[in-house]
């Protein structure tokens, strides 16, 4: 929640981001409650949900496949999908830091994903808590 909320701070209102799958992802989601005219791309259903009482936010939700396991929509379509956007923010979850510092991702649809966004993305945030180290 402390992480959510400092990234909510870095985010001016009438801005436009993706924000990733993720449980981070989505406490930042819970943290942007109190912004106004944002425009927020995402494939991830709950991030969409929790967002979409804001009727100044503008929610726009990749197609492709839903995963059930935690509402991320991943595949082809949701890589074409962000290839259409020019975003300000790009807000990232990621399944582990390594010793050395590489980022690990543990499904191949999600790396394509996230590099996607990090190419289509004025500013990245990487959301990780300590858990995600190691």
């Amino acid at each position: 929640e402390r992480i959510a909320r400092k990234v909510a701070e870095q985010i001016p209102n009438g801005s436009t981001l993706f924000i990733d799958i993720g449980t981070t992802p989505e406490a930042v989601a819970h943290a942007l409650l109190n912004h106004s005219n944002l425009r927020i791309v995402t494939n991830n259903l709950n991030v969409a949900n929790t967002l979409m009482v804001k009727e100044d936010f503008r929610i726009i939700l990749a197609g492709g496949e839903l995963r059930s396991r935690d509402g991320g929509i991943i595949g082809e379509a949701t890589l074409d999908f962000i290839s259409q956007f020019r975003l300000d923010f790009g807000i990232l979850g990621i399944s582990g830091i390594d010793s050395d510092g590489s980022l690990l991702e543990f499904d191949y649809h999600e790396v394509r994903t996230k590099r996607a966004i990090i190419e289509n993305s004025r500013h990245v945030m990487l959301v990780v808590d300590h858990s995600k180290f190691g």
